[in-house]
């Protein structure tokens, strides 16, 4: 697994998004050994962002910093649920939908569209720890909005290429899958405060 080529796709995802999603539906191979690579390194980027945070927070507040602390540990579990399940559901409805956006349903392609697609959900995390950092309410939704927005913006550029969604159908398409993974992130940031 090549994870220094992994890292530098997720910032061409940021900087030159038409480019990159090309460069994905030509790569050879499955999409599951293409994948792998990338949600390592965003699961590496998200704990890295919780842990410098955690670092600052130490420095900012001392010894009385448990309380502030806590909700960041809980993003732990919610990121792994993320990983884990919600990029698999993302990639199952992507796949679902293709038909009736009159785009293919290929199941590689829907694989690399949930992975590739959701990578502002982690790079977002940075936003949610200076949250926790700054204790403001308006970092929470700064946090959700961006990274719903670069989500979208993402997916739209993605359905193109990877599922040949025609141009008519992109933004219902893109926008059906953006609305589905902030779901599934509300869900996996819920869950764990239920389980823990």
């Amino acid at each position: 697994m090549d994870f220094a080529a992994a890292a530098r796709r997720a910032v061409d995802l940021a900087l030159s998004p038409a480019r990159t999603w090309e460069k994905i539906a030509q790569e050879p191979g499955a999409a599951a050994a293409i994948c792998v690579p990338h949600l390592a390194v965003m699961a590496v980027f998200a704990a890295a962002a919780l842990a410098l945070f955690a670092v600052l927070l130490r420095l900012r507040l001392g010894p009385g910093m448990a309380v502030v602390v806590g909700p960041l540990l809980g993003m732990v579990p919610s990121t792994l649920l993320l990983l884990g399940g919600g990029v698999w559901v993302l990639a199952q409805l992507a796949r679902w939908l293709a038909p009736s956006m009159g785009s293919k349903a290929d199941a590689g392609a829907a694989l690399k569209l949930a992975v590739f697609g959701t990578t502002p959900t982690f790079f977002a995390t940075v936003l949610f720890a200076l949250d926790a950092l700054f204790v403001t309410a308006a970092g929470h939704r700064l946090a959700v909005a961006a990274g719903a927005a670069w989500t979208f913006w993402l997916l739209h550029h993605g359905v193109g290429v990877l599922a040949a969604t025609p141009a008519a159908q992109r933004t219902a398409y893109a926008g059906a899958l953006a609305f589905a993974w902030l779901v599934l992130s509300a869900l996996a940031v819920m869950g764990p405060r239920f389980v823990l």
